[in-house]
């Protein structure tokens, strides 16, 4: 059961150096190149088995528009919009106020105006109630 020539079962040596040259590790150069991965999601999107069958029916220019979009508008977000709109739907018929954005996975950033208005609120408000409580002692 060696590694001989005519052998078709690869010995122990074989494996120890297909590890050591890097072959096998295709998951980490898909963890290192979001454009593949991008890739492989609209190639099963569409049906198709690998993106290579994707390639080779777009040219250079219509791949770098698809990246500058996706860049733009996730891929996943008309998905996400429609899940915190039905999980928010289930919500408000239980009894519950909500809004579609309390479900949202990734929310959106707000703008740092209104983050810094909204800190300097809670620390008035933090400020204020150690103030009631000295007062109170």
């Amino acid at each position: 059961m060696g590694g001989g020539a005519g052998s078709r079962v690869p010995c122990r040596a074989d494996a120890q150096c297909a590890r050591r040259c890097g072959r096998g590790r295709a998951g980490k150069k898909l963890i290192r190149r979001p454009e593949r991965r991008l890739q492989f999601r609209i190639a099963w999107r569409l049906g198709l088995p690998h993106p290579d069958h994707l390639l080779a029916g777009l040219t250079s220019r219509q791949l770098s528009e698809i990246y500058a979009f996706a860049r733009v508008e996730p891929m996943d977000q008309p998905l996400q919009d429609m899940l915190a709109q039905l999980t928010n739907v289930l919500a408000q018929v239980h009894g519950n106020s909500t809004t579609a954005e309390d479900f949202l996975l990734v929310q959106q950033r707000r703008p740092p105006e209104v983050e810094a208005t909204l800190r300097t609120q809670q620390l008035l408000e933090v400020f204020q109630v150690a103030s009631e409580r000295n007062a109170s002692q």
